[in-house]
């Protein structure tokens, strides 16, 4: 059938592009960081000379962020209305970072303004801060064929133009996640689209051409790669990225093998994801951060696990709301006599936060 030509052909050519990424990673070599420390790191620590057992955690020049001046670009592998971990948190990071490196500029600016002595106050690692607020950079796909964007996100958003989905993006930033200046077109992230195809087998997003070509030379300073194992699976010939950025930040999402072991297509079997995936992140990554330890190991020297995510206020509300409704239907029997609150059946209270903004009750259910 027709149907079954497409889905041999699409295959045939993302093996393809697979063996075209392999012999393109046996040209790179293990990315490391400069040992090179920078002066906001000697500022906080007071001395230079850093012990050998510590240099993992040490903030060099080419890994600090705080510098004042810094491009920032997230790379990542889907986008909005697609609402997955890979599209919604990269969005948020990048305007997170864009508050971020904002405050970081103009504090800068205003410290160089104020200085009577050249260089007095003036960080000499700083780059141009000209443009402040316009420092961070989200880079994602954009599906070519409508028949994708109509599959991916439904007949509501089938968007004709990357400026049509850039407003939709903008617009659930602005009121959806309450970020209105990190939405604003003038003072916010900026958003870069690539072309891209979806792979409805794979259930997967990968990139049409060089991702790294559409950024200028120039502005090429630091880069989030959020899964950066699938990002270059596919990749087109072109600069690696530790060739191109001055310093690369990995962030591993998905259980690739253990989702790979149940999609047995072409070369996409778990041994082969975790081997190909290894080789990846190592040679295009300074840094990797997983978000859990369940994820296999890619590079010891260099991996850490954080959940660099957070959580949304959306969720904080969510369990007030439902400690609200717990105390609507149990006040009469919240407290015993001494005062104490008893543990009801099915609940679990925990404290959590910084005590000025400690969320003090928070009542979820253990079935949810």
């Amino acid at each position: 059938s027709l149907q079954q030509r497409t889905l041999k052909a699409k295959q045939v050519f993302l093996d393809r592009m697979n063996l075209v990424s392999s012999t393109l990673l046996n040209s790179e070599r293990d990315a490391v960081v400069e040992n090179t420390t920078s002066t906001s790191q000697i500022m906080i620590d007071g001395d230079d000379n850093i012990d050998d057992g510590k240099q993992d955690d040490v903030v060099t020049l080419q890994s600090d962020l705080l510098r004042p001046g810094r491009k920032i670009f997230v790379v990542t592998t889907a986008a909005i209305p697609w609402f997955t971990g890979t599209s919604v948190n990269p969005l948020l990071r990048a305007a997170y970072l864009n508050r971020m490196t904002r405050k970081i500029n103009h504090e800068h600016n205003n410290m160089s303004a104020n200085s009577s002595v050249i260089g007095e106050n003036e960080d000499l690692n700083a780059t141009s801060c000209d443009a402040p607020g316009r420092m961070v950079t989200l880079v994602i796909p954009w599906l070519e064929l409508e028949s994708d964007r109509l599959e991916l996100y439904g007949p509501n958003h089938n968007f004709t133009s990357p400026e049509d989905q850039e407003t939709y993006i903008r617009a659930w930033l602005r009121d959806e996640a309450d970020m209105p200046q990190e939405a604003d077109p003038t003072t916010g992230i900026r958003i870069l689209f690539y072309p891209a195809r979806y792979h409805s087998g794979l259930k997967s997003i990968f990139a049409m051409g060089d991702m790294s070509s559409l950024i200028d030379d120039a502005d090429a300073d630091v880069c989030i790669l959020e899964e950066p194992e699938h990002l270059n699976w596919y990749r087109a010939p072109g600069d690696g990225w530790t060739k191109k950025f001055h310093y690369v930040i990995g962030i591993i999402h998905t259980n690739y093998v253990d989702y790979a072991s149940s999609h047995y297509t072409g070369l996409w079997t778990a041994p082969a994801i975790r081997v190909m995936s290894k080789a990846m992140v190592r040679a295009y990554c300074h840094v990797v951060i997983k978000l859990s330890d369940t994820l296999q190991t890619f590079a010891d020297e260099k991996e850490r696990t954080s959940n660099v995510h957070g959580v949304r206020l959306d969720f904080l509300k969510e369990g007030q709301r439902r400690a609200d409704e717990y105390y609507q239907k149990h006040g009469d029997c919240a407290s015993d006599e001494s005062g104490n609150e008893p543990q009801k059946e099915g609940f679990e209270k925990d404290d959590y936060g910084p005590k000025d903004n400690q969320v003090e009750e928070s009542w979820v259910t253990s079935s949810t």
